[in-house]
């Protein structure tokens, strides 16, 4: 498991749990376990899904508006990630916290964000993606979500558009 004690001053862990992606009809995922701070009850399992834009329809147009015709000359992927716990509750809404879940502290808040940004552009550079786009499911994660966009995009010199509550980053393999 990696950790970030150094930088928390407490102890938070993930580890892969799938050997490489897990394919699936026009995406792929990989799970991802997480220990916040050595408590059980913080302990999360997540999902990091990838998927192809035609997967989303309802995103296809507000895609175009952001990206134009890159969307069809640049490999890009849908991203969004959940609790697995929430799909074993409420398989149709699986991007809510789940019930009885706790609420996690910032810093652990900080390092799931950090490490799933981290997984996401390892996988990019090995998939060769050169659009990640993912959309915020609720008007907190937009917030959550734009501060940290914004942060990883100039602290790794990359392009990101805000739309609202969609975000497309280009990775370091995009053309210019």
């Amino acid at each position: 498991m990696a950790d970030l004690k150094r930088m928390t001053g407490e102890m938070c862990k993930h580890r892969v749990i799938n050997s490489g992606l897990v394919l699936f009809e026009g995406g792929s995922y990989l799970d991802i376990a997480f220990d916040f701070n050595g408590h059980k009850q913080q302990a999360r399992q997540f999902r990091l899904i990838f998927c192809s834009p035609s997967l989303d329809p309802v995103a296809a147009e507000t895609m175009h508006n952001m990206l134009g015709s890159d969307l069809y000359t640049l490999s890009v992927r849908v991203v969004s990630f959940y609790d697995r716990m929430q799909e074993d509750q409420n398989p149709d809404d699986i991007f809510k916290r789940p019930e009885g879940a706790s609420s996690l502290p910032l810093k652990a808040l900080h390092y799931l964000y950090q490490t799933l940004m981290d997984i996401m552009f390892t996988i990019a550079k090995n998939e060769k993606i050169h659009l990640l786009y993912f959309v915020a499911e609720n008007k907190q994660l937009n917030t959550l979500y734009t501060r940290y966009i914004r942060k990883f995009a100039e602290q790794r010199n990359l392009t990101c558009v805000i739309n609202g509550a969609c975000y497309a980053i280009r990775t370091p393999g995009c053309p210019a």
